[in-house]
């Protein structure tokens, strides 16, 4: 094995859902155990590079031992993520085989994008082998994960107003434990330096809550009354644009902090712009587009 110590720990760290502040302190704690580990070995006679093998092997598995530090961190995360995973599951096959025997009517596009999302929630909840950035890429499939259940929110209102309300009780209750799960893996910090880091993501995560199923929903209406696709793409323009804010915001934020603070009032106007786009003159609209 030719591995050092410095990327060992650096995988064990990158299992967790810390902040940069977190994750440095983290691993210069993990690091300084598996360095004294190492040293032990060497006093024992050791070279330094079997030293090194035998306190890696010691210590333990990366992802074992990551996910074990995330689940101290936040516990019942991986239980969570289970119920949302499968419940999503069950609720997604349901809507599609009880509008295919009622309506014959198949939701392909749910019942795809449903099995790849709530697959992607599964594999965060199973996982503990592959060596991941799992706070990024969590976010990314609860992000991806609210805009699947606000596709489905179109068939669960139908069911509604035929009187079957479970399905649409079930899907608001998964919409609400993925905005929990979402606001606690991006908010959570044990660190007051990341204070500014927090408010991006807060202002932004509930704006993008608003938008992103509102551009969903409304695109699909407008293209199942008879219009074209292209108006469902360009109510995704809306969505676009805030994410493009989001990451530029986090990106830019340790350089620019005041700069990006003072952005955030573009995030926030955005969202009365994107619910009241169609209330404004079209010139004004179409103005607005091509400004950015």
């Amino acid at each position: 094995m030719n591995r050092d110590i410095k990327s060992y720990v650096h995988s064990i760290v990158k299992q967790t859902d810390c902040t940069k502040e977190d994750y440095d302190d983290l691993f210069e704690e993990l690091f300084g155990h598996v360095t004294m580990i190492r040293d032990e070995y060497v006093d024992e006679g050791y070279s330094l590079e079997e030293a090194t093998d035998k306190a890696m092997k010691r210590f333990g598995q990366e992802a074992i031992i990551g996910n074990e530090l995330q689940q101290s961190m936040f516990p019942y995360r991986r239980e969570l993520l289970y119920v949302l995973g499968l419940a999503g599951f069950l609720l997604t096959v349901g809507m599609y085989v009880s509008m295919l025997l009622t309506e014959q009517v198949a939701l392909h596009i749910e019942l795809i994008a449903g099995m790849i999302s709530h697959s992607f929630i599964l594999f965060f909840a199973m996982n503990t082998i592959f060596r991941v950035n799992r706070r990024r890429w969590l976010n990314t499939a609860l992000i991806i994960q609210l805009a699947v259940f606000s596709i489905q929110l179109s068939p669960a209102s139908h069911f509604f107003y035929l009187g079957q309300l479970y399905f649409l009780i079930g899907l608001i209750g998964l919409i609400l434990l993925t905005i929990f799960l979402l606001y606690r893996t991006a908010l959570s910090s044990t660190s007051v330096k990341p204070k500014y880091t927090k408010v991006v993501h807060a202002v932004n995560i509930t704006t993008g809550l608003i938008i992103i199923p509102y551009c969903i929903y409304v695109g699909l209406i407008g293209w199942g009354m008879g219009g074209e696709v292209a108006i469902f793409w360009m109510m995704q323009y809306f969505s676009i644009l805030w994410l493009f804010f989001y990451v530029a915001q986090i990106n830019l934020l340790r350089k620019f902090p005041r700069i990006v603070l003072s952005s955030l009032s573009m995030s926030v106007l955005l969202l009365p712009y994107t619910l009241f786009a169609f209330l404004i003159p079209s010139d004004w609209g179409f103005w607005f587009l091509r400004l950015f």
